[in-house]
């Protein structure tokens, strides 16, 4: 298990072959997303998902699945993915699609796009890994613009009946959705309050991009039983990327040559 100070080299570094795999591939890609949940995702791959080739493994599940491009600079940093292969992003016949595809990188869990879908999954799993005895985790990573969705308060409902205390749902509270602040297009309200309502354990992370708060939130997570349990996290947008930083529009977009350049002083590559 790596030191907060190891975690946060990783974070960087994940960061600096996220945007290169972007710049490189000349694609649009969702980067406002990928860079607020880069932290906590480092950190719950780090601790929990060592040998991803192993079956029984905890699993991570991008229920925001346009946020693949994270998933896959952690991956190419664990050396699944080859770094000269993430210059392919989703061009033609590529294996790095725009969201988790399975059948071509099947460490991504499962296929995800449609909102609410991959909690739903996740519950399944972790559902299954119960009767089976499998004591490992499931993790879903949700955006908070995906809290709009109703499949999610049906799983949260169902999750917390079963008493699901192998199912972490990770909230990604950055405020943005794809154009307009969240609470703008619906208001959620506290999330803490619904989750706790709903019979769910809650840890609230103040600072998602702050690698001790992550690390304090995960030590917490671990020693609670009886229920499933969400960790929602306040995040920026962009984090990491002086332009794309609670940008609004920083939600899909490509790296040009300019950008890059900014990419690579704010990164130090």
């Amino acid at each position: 298990m790596s030191s907060v100070d190891e975690l946060e080299k990783k974070a960087k570094k994940c960061r600096q072959i996220l945007l290169k795999m972007v710049y490189d591939s000349k694609n649009v890609a969702h980067l406002g997303g990928s860079l607020s949940a880069m932290d906590m995702s480092v950190a719950v791959y780090d601790r929990y998902i060592n040998d991803l080739k192993d079956p029984n493994r905890s699993r991570f599940v991008l229920s925001k699945g346009h946020v693949v491009v994270m998933q896959y600079a952690i991956l190419a940093e664990k050396n699944i993915i080859s770094m000269e292969e993430l210059k392919t992003l989703k061009h033609i016949g590529t294996h790095l699609q725009g969201h988790p595809d399975i059948n071509k990188i099947p460490e991504t869990e499962m296929n995800t796009g449609l909102l609410g879908q991959g909690l739903a999954v996740a519950m399944g799993m972790a559902y299954a890994r119960k009767i089976n005895n499998n004591k490992n985790k499931i993790f879903a990573l949700c955006g908070d613009a995906e809290m709009h969705e109703g499949q999610i308060w049906e799983t949260i409902q169902q999750a917390a009946h079963f008493k699901l205390d192998n199912l972490i749902a990770i909230i990604d509270n950055n405020g943005l959705s794809s154009h307009d602040p969240v609470n703008d297009v619906i208001d959620l309200g506290s999330l803490e309050d619904k989750f706790k309502s709903f019979n769910w354990n809650v840890i609230t992370v103040k600072d998602g991009n702050n690698m001790s708060e992550i690390v304090e939130a995960l030590d917490n997570m671990d020693k609670l039983s009886g229920k499933p349990a969400a960790i929602i996290m306040k995040t920026i947008k962009g984090k990491g990327v002086s332009f794309l930083e609670n940008n609004p529009n920083c939600h899909s977009l490509t790296i040009n040559d300019k950008d890059y350049e900014q990419v690579k002083k704010d990164l130090d590559m």
